[in-house]
């Protein structure tokens, strides 16, 4: 997984992207309608919904960290990091189940079956 890192990073970002910042399919609201139409028109697929996505910088600095309790989070170097969290809370550090689930099926399962048809055929 930890390999995968730029992968997973691209699908938590996707998620940002279409206004999910908590991974959860739940929509997080701006509190001024002038900038919710402001996001609106920077990134449409959010919806004018919180995205965390202004400059990308919150986003470049999230890396991936050793899973704790089975669950992969993210970390997050970035100066705004602290700020965001208190605003949003810690979920918006968490990997979308169903996006990680698609990921296993349409990303690892093939390569695990590549490479069991790979060992079976030095056998």
């Amino acid at each position: 997984m930890l390999k995968d890192e730029g992968t997973i990073k691209n699908l938590k970002e996707q998620d940002f992207k279409e206004g999910d910042i908590f991974g959860t399919g739940e929509k997080a609201n701006y509190r001024s309608r002038n900038y919710s139409i402001f996001k609106s028109r920077l990134n449409p697929s959010a919806g004018g919904n919180v995205d965390l996505i202004v400059t990308g910088a919150f986003v470049n600095a999230m890396f991936l960290v050793k899973p704790t309790g089975g669950r992969y989070r993210f970390g997050n170097t970035d100066k705004k990091r602290n700020i965001l969290k208190e605003m949003y809370g810690d979920n918006i550090f968490g990997l979308n189940q169903r996006v990680f689930e698609k990921y296993q099926k349409e990303i690892l399962a093939p390569r695990l079956r590549s490479s069991i048809k790979q060992f079976s055929k030095l056998g």
